[in-house]
């Protein structure tokens, strides 16, 4: 569940020559051998692990590594308190127009949402090379994912006594 497969491909390696045949014409390449690619994705649960395993991933063989992502596992309780946050904030606002322009809240009449994850956040994972010659895992701070929720909330609007 923790390693996935989500690319392999076999690929010809061609070497081509200046021969020509009979006619004049260049012969086809050869080939000559084969490049596999095995791209894999893999879940890493401890972050205080994921310089050690980026370590032994270089030391292993790995020769390419497109970058780590941070996210959250469950964010069910992190959204619904953006959730408090954004209908207080909308409530706030509302109050203030609403005093400002000389009326009072009235009855709630909607509440739409939309969620803006702003996406995982990539750690380039460069100069990998050079961190398998040291002797300590590769640093990685893990660093902030920010999760937004949005809110449109209509009141009634009152005359105010």
């Amino acid at each position: 569940r923790d390693i996935q497969t989500s690319g392999f491909s076999v690929n010809p390696n061609y070497v081509y020559s200046d021969a020509r045949d009979a006619n004049g014409y260049q012969l086809p390449p050869k080939i000559n051998g084969y490049q596999v690619f095995n791209t894999v994705n893999v879940r890493i649960r401890k972050l205080d692990t994921l310089g050690a395993v980026l370590d032994k991933a270089v030391t292993v063989g790995s020769n390419t590594i497109n970058g780590v992502t941070f996210s959250v596992s469950d964010t069910a309780d992190i959204l619904d308190e953006a959730r408090k946050q954004a209908l207080a904030d909308a409530r706030k606002k509302a109050e203030l127009y609403a005093t400002a322009a000389g009326v009072e809240l009235g009855d709630l009449r909607a509440i739409s949402e939309t969620q803006n994850m702003g996406g995982p956040i990539p750690y380039a994972a460069a100069d990998l090379a050079y961190a398998r010659a040291e002797k300590a895992p590769v640093p990685v701070e893990g660093g902030e994912l920010t999760y937004t929720i949005n809110v449109s909330v209509t009141w009634a609007l009152d005359q105010a006594n």
